[in-house]
């Protein structure tokens, strides 16, 4: 599993929102699923890999997480619960990952460019995991 899609599988069994493949998406959301409210996972680049003091290997990846829906206050709710999750705790274990650290931050949110009457919004997180050899 890719690391977006073990991050969309982790989102789904937080509860927080949404079911990977319904509407939590890797990439973008497919054009026959462009209902109003979606979620979707977007890849960036990331640190190279580095060795720590003991000569792990590690590596940090930028996800950038966008949720869009006709309703601001949910899309600020839902966004924020995500952002307070993931630096609230000391590590989250991605599945098929050896997961080091989680950190998000929020960005701003916005009308939707489709003007569809939706905001959307997305925070950007840096998963570190050692690497393997």
């Amino acid at each position: 599993m890719t690391l977006s899609g073990a991050l969309a599988k982790y989102i789904q069994d937080l509860g927080i929102y949404g079911i990977f493949g319904t509407d939590i998406f890797i990439g973008a959301v497919p054009s026959e699923k462009a209902e109003a409210k979606a979620m979707w996972i977007v890849g960036a680049g990331g640190a190279p890999v580095i060795r720590n003091q003991t000569g792990e290997k590690t590596k940090s990846y930028i996800r950038t997480i966008f949720y869009r829906n006709t309703d601001a206050e949910d899309v600020d709710t839902v966004l924020q619960g995500l952002e307070t999750h993931f630096n609230s705790k000391l590590c989250d274990q991605l599945e098929g990952y050896d997961t080091i650290d989680m950190e998000a931050s929020g960005l701003a949110t916005d009308g939707d460019i489709d003007a569809e009457d939706r905001t959307i919004g997305s925070i950007e997180l840096t998963i570190t995991v050692y690497q393997s050899s």
